[in-house]
């Protein structure tokens, strides 16, 4: 339930148009947190947040819990009835968007990311060589 929370309190910053995350969706900014808080979920006063994660993994409040009993033994019931059913999609690059490029001249090959847009502009031109990447 907490996970679910966590998901809702990232939809409530998507749908206002709010950035709640840094560095790639690790690092959970104080506007995940005001949101995560609307969900039920709290940061402990006695927890300092965190420097390198912000504010990752709030908890649930005790009233949160005491309201979602009975969605979490629902969970707990079907859970198990629907995981060994579901394909979890697994991504085929690490780099989605942004193609490879070699230089044309350099052995061995130097080789850059840039994204498609980019690339579209006009040539990218070694600087060592002289010869475009293509």
């Amino acid at each position: 339930m907490t996970a679910l929370l966590h998901d809702a309190a990232h939809v409530l910053c998507w749908r206002r148009g709010i950035k709640d995350t840094a560095t790639r969706g690790y690092y959970h900014n104080d506007a995940y947190l005001k949101a995560a808080q609307e969900c039920g979920l709290e940061w402990p006063d006695s927890r300092e947040r965190d420097r390198v994660k912000g504010y990752p993994d709030p908890r649930m409040t005790d009233e949160t819990r005491r309201r979602h009993i009975p969605d979490m033994e629902e969970l707990a019931r079907v859970l198990p009835e629907v995981l060994p059913h579901l394909e979890v999609p697994r991504p085929t690059s690490k780099r989605t968007g942004r193609p490879a490029f070699q230089c044309g001249g350099c052995t061995p090959a130097r080789r850059i990311w840039a994204a498609q847009s980019t690339a579209d502009l006009g040539p990218i031109v070694c600087g060592v060589c002289g010869k475009p990447f293509t």
